[in-house]
């Protein structure tokens, strides 16, 4: 089907379009993310949750442009995000772990 004709009916809240765009593009975009964050069931989430993004903005989308190069942009930052937000939350446990560690030893010279 025409991106064209896609937008427009998004533009109108046609849910046989979106339906449309989410049978042409679901799939694709749930490997592409997963490619990038290797987690298919987190994957499986950004890419809905960016296809919900572009039903909820679907009045902003401007006709003329690719839908698939916009959920591209969506779905690249979603997974850049959780890669950041991952990393973030794998440093914040390696650093509560010192404290604990340290801690624990400090209660340790100290006695009881």
């Amino acid at each position: 089907m025409d991106e064209a004709i896609l937008i427009a009916g998004l533009k109108q809240g046609d849910n046989s379009s979106y339906e449309t765009l989410f049978k042409l593009y679901y799939v694709r975009f749930v490997k592409f993310a997963d490619a990038i964050i290797d987690d298919r069931q987190a994957a499986e989430d950004l890419v809905q949750e960016a296809f919900m993004k572009v039903w909820l903005n679907r009045s902003k989308l401007v006709e003329g442009l690719s839908i698939s190069n916009y959920l591209y942009v969506l779905v690249k930052r979603a997974a850049i995000n959780f890669l950041r937000d991952r990393k973030f939350a794998e440093d914040i446990s390696a650093e509560l772990g010192k404290y604990r560690q340290a801690r624990w030893n400090f209660k340790m010279e100290m006695g009881p």
